[in-house]
């Protein structure tokens, strides 16, 4: 079984023009870095958009990147900077809650017997949505894309001691809005 590469391994073979090198970075990382702009944006598509653009950008730029092990980290951090500018450049703060009317929640239609299913997890989400953006990005990465506390610290820059407090925090504030849902 041949040995997976490594991130700066990647990053080495895409500075030397490979291109199937930094499509193995994408398919890596493209599902965290969707679930973290959907996690400050709180809209899909805009969210995929975004991860496209920041994709782009690190090709772009991966001349520079300092420290190739850290790939995911750097990318993710391009993807968070695009997202918050286009909150602010459309009048949003971004720490902000996400509101029903600034993100749209997808409905599928589906058999009566997921109706309710479909309903909490409509109101969980939503919950989510309410959160301040310092704990909406923990969450959905541990809980969305289940990734390691580990990995959360690297993407996000934290330790992972700061993300276990985020993350407890975050349940106790999604507690309190979901008290009292039947």
């Amino acid at each position: 079984m041949a040995k997976r590469a490594s991130n700066a391994e990647l990053v080495a073979r895409t500075c030397r023009g490979e291109n199937e090198a930094f499509e193995e970075l994408v398919h890596r990382y493209n599902a965290s870095v969707v679930a973290l702009a959907y996690a400050i944006l709180g809209e899909r598509e805009t969210a995929r958009d975004v991860t496209q653009e920041a994709f782009i950008e690190a090709l772009r730029r991966i001349d520079g990147l300092r420290e190739p092990s850290k790939f995911a980290n750097w990318v993710c951090g391009i993807a968070r900077r695009m997202c918050i500018y286009r909150l602010r450049a459309a009048g949003r703060n971004p720490e902000e809650p996400l509101h029903e009317s600034t993100a749209r929640t997808e409905h599928a239609d589906g058999p009566a017997a997921r109706a309710e299913r479909r309903e909490r997890e409509e109101a969980t989400l939503a919950a989510l949505r309410g959160l301040p953006l310092t704990y909406r990005e923990v969450m959905v990465l541990r809980y969305l894309k289940e990734r390691s506390y580990l990995e959360i610290a690297e993407i996000l820059d934290l330790s992972p001691a700061a993300v276990e407090k985020r993350l407890v925090r975050a349940k106790e504030m999604l507690r309190e809005k979901l008290r009292g849902y039947a």
